[in-house]
Order: structure tokens, then C-alpha cells, then sequence
């Protein structure tokens, strides 16, 4: 016998959708914890980078990390993939949300029964995940499939019969109240189910079984993600390069406050000279890295060389170690914004490894493949420069797993969109194979722009009428030789600039400000190493990287 056609909304069935969404979520994460399945909100998001225009996932992830920012009080470039993980889970249940929208329209319009209308949406939307999940690869697909084929059906079966009245009448009835009533009952239901699941996740854990393993393939001197590295040191004491000496304070500037070692004192409220561990932004395109046994890795090498052996950690640790300071920009970082962090980052010079390997004059790219579905082409002049390293350590440690365990590279004069993590394939060609951002519209050289950025006008830290300002400027590795101050429409002023850690990090700035009463606009900008001026030009992130001089307002 047919059902009643409900009067409920398509608001109803978004409601309902998103609320019992967020039960599927949690078994499909119990599915990925205990039985390796995977977590289909994460594909998505991997899945999307493939398609969706980078500057409007950076805007979503970029929203999601300034409101944890808010709420939290850690910086933005804290919150990097912790946003695309909650911007996964939040589109997901968007999603979920407009199915149950979807089944809530097609219930008012069919004489078909709620729970088999929410099944066949169901399996549409299995259909979804399963073209999805075979984009993005997956492990035992067969298993995965059927899992997500029998949850995605009882969702939608569920999702009809509630919007039908099934289980919760109230949400089937005419009042408002009794609406409000019947979706209460759900929320606190789907919760209480979807934390019973997540509770069972914790206290039964991974049921993970290692894949037997051959042990003459055992790297044993490989370290484990973000160990101590044996005989390195996490900082380099100064001077590490000739261009980090003493730098006076400009012409008609007092004296200013000198460390013990001989630096100017920077402005509190400054950006530190190294960022803090845990703050180094992250951007990558999956919502999860990968996770890579470094014992069982090894670097695949390919393409122009006259010996292709397959290294492991050891066999590159064995290399003369560098130690270099080192400032990385995402291209997709606003002016003044977090997206741009220093570190000291270990490795080996990537020309010895080269000449080593037998380098064919006839190769012209080095073409890099990354364990996230990652790749890059860079033109072999830039491989080639002493400054290039492949790293496999930062701060003293080894890497941590969300920087690229067990092997990145750094190379110098450009933005972040062109220093895979996770390497795992390097290949000397003669032609350029593209990279993976610059065959989406991307900026195809992503040099570094000059850039001056205002951390604080300290006016808690006045002293005989003069106010602190500080702050960071960066222009790759060309260095900086002067950044300015204007107050207002006054003149520019020169600033102190602190003796940088070296040539390839970023110099953090003091500038003494004659203070008066007001409201003023506080404006930086910087100068090269070559002795170019940054471009005052305003222009937004895409392709090339956002320009433009930082302001910022006060009132004295």
C-alpha cells in the first residue's frame, strides 16, 4: 500500500540529510581505522584539487583556518590542514545535507514510498563515491566498494523513511513545533550513535597487518617522521653565511637595543626568526599525508643518467650534510598573510647526488613525482645550484610526516607550488612534462615576490616618544637591502634590518617612530638584493602570487 505524501520541505530533508550524515561519517571513519577502508570525505577533498580552481579551495580553506585562528588563538599557518580537514568533513555533510533535500522533493512528488526513493538516491550517490574513490585509487577495492554500496543505500533508505515519518513522526506533521520537536529527537539521536561509534574507535584501535616485509630491503638506519637526526645540529650558530654580518641602524636613527649577540632586538610582537614548531604552514593537495615506512622507501631514479639505482635514507644521508635557514612561501599566501614560514632544513646537495649519478649533458628538466599523485618539472640550471637540496630533516630533526617524510626538495627562488614533499621518483628529461599547479593556470616560473610586512606597532613598548614597529621582509633568495616606512602620506624612512640568519631566509625589521597623537596609516615596503623596489601594485594571488604594499592602522 502506497504512504501518504508527507508535507515536509526540502529544508526538512536538508536537515535530516546533514544530521544523519553526520552518522555516516563516523562509521566510514570506524571503517578506515579499523579496517583500512577509506575515509571518503578526504578523497573528496584530494579528489577536488584535481578539479575545482585552486584560489577557491585556498578561499574556503583559508576561511575555516582564520576561524579556528579566532577560536583558538594559534595562528593561521597553524591551521592549515587541520582547515582542509574540517573544509572535507564540512562539504561532505553538504552534500549529505543537499541529498536530503533531494529525496524530501522527489517524496512530495511521487507516490513511491520514502525509503525506497532515499535508496535509490542512496545508490546514486554510491555512485558518486565509488567514480570518486577509483579516481583517487584506493586499496582493497572490492571490500571498499561493497562497504560503501550497503551505507550509502541504508542512508538514503533511512534519510526517506525519516522524512516520511518513520522513527520520528513529528518530523512528517504540519506543526512547526512539531517539527522542531522531531528534529531534535534526531540530532540527539544521530549524535549519540555517531559518538558511540567514534568511542568504539578509540578503545578497539587499528587492526592494521604489516604486509610481510623482506629484510635485506630493511633500511635500519633509516629514522622514523620528526626524530632527532644523530650529529645535527637544529641551528647553525651565526654567522652561517658571509652576508650575515652586523647591520648598523640607517642614518639619523638613535641607537638601537642590541642582543647578546650582537643583533639588533627585534620588536615584540614580530613574527619569530624561526617558526615555532607546529606552526610552519602546510598546503598540499590531500586532506591527509601519506604515510611512508622511510625503513622500506626508496628514491627512484630515472630518465638521463648513466647509473639508475634505487637510494634509500641512508644511502643519501651518506652525503656531505648542509644546514641551511631557509623561508618558504606558499604562491597562494595574501600579502601579510601566514601562509610563509622558516626553518633550518638538512640534506644533501642535490648537484652532488646528480654528478654522481652520471648527469647527461643532453638532460635540460629534472621531472619529480611525489607519493601524493604530486609532480613537478624544473629546469636542471636551477637543480644544479649549490643552494638545492633535498631534504630530509628541519630544526634538527627528521622530517615530520605532514612536511614531506621521508624526502622534499628545496629549491632557491621559488614559491612553495614548486618543492614537492613526499618524493619518491626523480627523472633527468629533456623536454619540460609540466607540473601540477602550473597545468592548472598557474604561475609557470613562481618566483618569490618582494614583500615588507608590518607585525606590530608596539605602542605598549613607547620610550621617549618614539613607538616600535616591526616586522618581516622577504624577496626569495635575492635577499633583502632596505625596507622603508611611511607614515601616512609622510616619507619614507629607512628601518633597521637585523642581521638575517642568511641570504635564503627572511630579515625581520625596527623601525623607531617620532609618535604623535591620532589615527595613521602605517605603511611598509622593501627592496631586493638586487635593488629592486617591491611593486606597489595591488593584485590578487592568481596566477603569480598577490603583490602590493601592507598597511595597517592605528590610533596613538
Amino acid at each position: 500500500m502506497k504512504g501518504p505524501r508527507p508535507s515536509v520541505g526540502a529544508w526538512v530533508g536538508a536537515w535530516v540529510g546533514g544530521l544523519t550524515g553526520v552518522l555516516l561519517i563516523a562509521l566510514v571513519y570506524l571503517g578506515n581505522t579499523l579496517y583500512q577502508l577509506p575515509f571518503v570525505p578526504f578523497d573528496f577533498w584530494t579528489w577536488q584539487a584535481f578539479v575545482v580552481p585552486r584560489n577557491l579551495l585556498s578561499l574556503v580553506v583559508g576561511g575555516i583556518g582564520a576561524t579556528l585562528a579566532r577560536i583558538v588563538g594559534a595562528p593561521e599557518s597553524a591551521w592549515g590542514k587541520d582547515a582542509s580537514q574540517v573544509g572535507a568533513i564540512v562539504i561532505s555533510l553538504g552534500i549529505l545535507a543537499l541529498w536530503g533535500a533531494g529525496i524530501a522533493w522527489l517524496r512530495r512528488r511521487s507516490e513511491r514510498r520514502g525509503w525506497f526513493l532515499g535508496a535509490a538516491a542512496g545508490a546514486v550517490l554510491f555512485g558518486v563515491v565509488a567514480a570518486i574513490e577509483l579516481t583517487v585509487g584506493m586499496s582493497n577495492p572490492a571490500v571498499a566498494l561493497v562497504s560503501f554500496g550497503v551505507l550509502s543505500v541504508a542512508w538514503g533508505a533511512t534519510v526517506g523513511s525519516l522524512i516520511e515519518g518513520g522513527l520520528f513522526p513529528s518530523l512528517a506533521m504540519e506543526a512547526d513545533a512539531e517539527r522542531r520537536r522531531g528534529l531534535i529527537q534526531l540530532a540527539a539521536g544521530t549524535l549519540g550513535a555517531a559518538i558511540v561509534a567514534l568511542g568504539i574507535e578509540r578503545l578497539v584501535g587499528p587492526q592494521q597487518v604489516a604486509a610481510p616485509v623482506d629484510p635485506a630491503t630493511i633500511d635500519a638506519g633509516a629514522p622514523q617522521p620528526d626524530q632527532p637526526l644523530a650529529g645535527i645540529q637544529p641551528t647553525p650558530t651565526l654567522p652561517v653565511t658571509p652576508d650575515a654580518t652586523p647591520t648598523p641602524p640607517p642614518s639619523g636613527m638613535a641607537a638601537l637595543p642590541v642582543g647578546e649577540d650582537g643583533r639588533i632586538v627585534v620588536v615584540e610582537g614580530t613574527r619569530a626568526e624561526v617558526t615555532p614548531d607546529g606552526q610552519f604552514y602546510n598546503v598540499d593537495i590531500s586532506a591527509v599525508p601519506p604515510a611512508i615506512d622511510g625503513t622500506v622507501w626508496r628514491l627512484v631514479i630515472a630518465g638521463m643518467f648513466d647509473q639508475t639505482p634505487r637510494l634509500s635514507l641512508s644511502d643519501l644521508r651518506r652525503y656531505p650534510v648542509h644546514t641551511q635557514p631557509i623561508t618558504l612561501a606558499c604562491i597562494s599566501n595574501a600579502v601579510a598573510g601566514s601562509a610563509i614560514s622558516t626553518a633550518y632544513w638538512t640534506g644533501l646537495r642535490l648537484s652532488d647526488l646528480l654528478e654522481d649519478l652520471g648527469l647527461q649533458p643532453s638532460a635540460n628538466y629534472l621531472f619529480i613525482e611525489s607519493a601524493d599523485g604530486f609532480y613537478e618539472t624544473v629546469p636542471m640550471e636551477d637543480m644544479l645550484k649549490p643552494e638545492t637540496l633535498l631534504v630530509y630533516g628541519m630544526n634538527g630533526r627528521s622530517l615530520p610526516r605532514k612536511h614531506g617524510y621521508p624526502l622534499r626538495i628545496y629549491i632557491p627562488d621559488r614559491f612553495g607550488m614548486k618543492q614537492p614533499k613526499w618524493i619518491e621518483r626523480i627523472a633527468a628529461t629533456a623536454d619540460d612534462r609540466g607540473g601540477y599547479w602550473t597545468d592548472r593556470g598557474w604561475s609557470k616560473e613562481a618566483r618569490p615576490l618582494t614583500t615588507a610586512v608590518i607585525d606590530v606597532v608596539a605602542k605598549d613598548q613607547a620610550h621617549d616618544g618614539l613607538i616600535p614597529i616591526g616586522g618581516i621582509a622577504w624577496a626569495g633568495g635575492r635577499g633583502i637591502q632596505r625596507v622603508e616606512v611611511q607614515v601616512d602620506d609622510g616619507p619614507w624612512a629607512e628601518a633597521a634590518i637585523r642581521t638575517p640568519l642568511g641570504r635564503l631566509a627572511w630579515v625581520q625589521w625596527r623601525y623607531e617612530w617620532p609618535s604623535t597623537p591620532g589615527r595613521h596609516t602605517f605603511t611598509a615596503r622593501a627592496t631586493d638584493g638586487t635593488g629592486e623596489l617591491q611593486t606597489p601594485d595591488r593584485r590578487g594571488i592568481a596566477p603569480n602570487g598577490a603583490t602590493g604594499y601592507h598597511s595597517v592602522q592605528e590610533t596613538i
